[in-house]
């Protein structure tokens, strides 16, 4: 079985600076593999890819903003292309098309679109969820239901948020046997015991690694993001302590 690599989605860090490049090589040093952009901030794609090359970084994916997409879609998977990833992901959706079930069904015919534009560039489109997408509809079933079953599996990917899953009161081991296959890639952070549930570093808080951990590993998942929407320490801190969480593991299961 093929190891995992472990990444940092750069959302986590959007507070530290907006060189995303420096970033990169940050994050390596660190000791992960690959790092998710969440936008560029002052660098360009090709400053970020060189950053990457020199330090053995590894870019699989990038989140594009909704806005961004809209502005134009043609330079949003442009921007893919050039940073040398994979994986072009939609992180988020805004509340005005996400209504009914109706609404729904054109989010993922236009996810079908966009999946085809990626496939003809060499590409993969993928899709991050919230809590809000496991919300029930008043037509029956979630949001995420519908965009499963609207969506063709070869254009159309998904990327686990399994705390937001989590959050959401879901299965969430149910949805990576659902998602297998379409899943390369899941977001990892934990949560806290209180009341709020809040965002905590993997292995500090309540989610059950020990049976998340081995499932995403036998369904084939190959990109394990860390990613920590608000930390309650300083970002490097946090992200340094996930990873030390998942390298035990990984050294525990041999993989």
């Amino acid at each position: 079985m093929t190891a995992p690599r472990l990444g940092v989605q750069l959302y986590t860090l959007r507070d530290v600076t907006d060189d995303v490049a420096w970033l990169v090589q940050t994050v390596r040093h660190l000791g992960y593999d690959a790092v998710e952009p969440a936008g560029l901030g002052r660098c360009t794609p090709a400053e970020v890819r060189a950053a990457a090359e020199a330090c053995g970084a590894l870019i699989p994916s990038i989140h594009v903003r909704w806005d961004a997409l809209l502005a134009d879609e043609a330079a949003a998977v442009a921007t893919v292309a050039e940073l040398g990833a994979t994986y072009l992901v939609v992180p988020w959706v805004p509340p005005e098309v996400r209504r009914n079930s109706e609404d729904w069904r054109r989010l993922g015919a236009w996810l079908n679109t966009l999946g085809a534009r990626c496939w003809d560039a060499g590409l993969r489109l993928v899709y991050h969820n919230h809590a809000f997408e496991f919300e029930p509809l008043p037509e029956g079933g979630t949001g995420m239901d519908i965009l499963v079953a609207e969506t063709d599996p070869v254009l159309v990917g998904f990327e686990l948020d399994l705390y937001w899953a989590a959050y959401a009161g879901e299965d969430v081991p149910g949805w990576i046997r659902r998602l297998a296959g379409r899943l390369p890639l899941v977001h990892l952070k934990d949560m806290t015991a209180d009341d709020e549930r809040f965002f905590a570093e993997v292995g500090q808080g309540v989610l059950p690694w020990d049976v998340w951990l081995p499932l995403i590993t036998e369904t084939g998942v190959m990109w394990w993001m860390v990613e920590q929407d608000v930390c309650r320490r300083p970002p490097m801190e946090a992200i340094r302590m996930s990873l030390d969480y998942l390298r035990k593991y990984n050294r525990k299961e041999g993989t």
